[in-house]
């Protein structure tokens, strides 16, 4: 991003550590008044194939829509 800029190529890493280090100030404060657990991707073998990746924070942004509540396969992981 900084790339041919002399000196900026440590602020765009101070940048991004400020930015990380604010996320993590922001998850403290809200873990201690909710209860929250981060969205993640599961593997889950099948037996017609290798197996494939569901995304729970798919399947929670579809049930918001559709009112549907039923595991999301991942797209970008390939089905063999």
């Amino acid at each position: 991003m900084f790339e041919g800029i002399k000196g900026k190529q440590g602020e765009g890493a101070r940048v991004l550590e400020q930015f990380k280090s604010r996320v993590a100030a922001f998850e403290d404060v809200f873990r201690s008044l909710f209860t929250a657990t981060r969205l993640k991707s599961v593997f889950e073998r099948e037996a017609a194939s290798n197996g494939a990746v569901y995304d729970e924070l798919l399947r929670y942004v579809h049930r918001c829509v559709s009112w549907k509540d039923h595991p999301i396969r991942r797209p970008d992981f390939p089905v063999y």
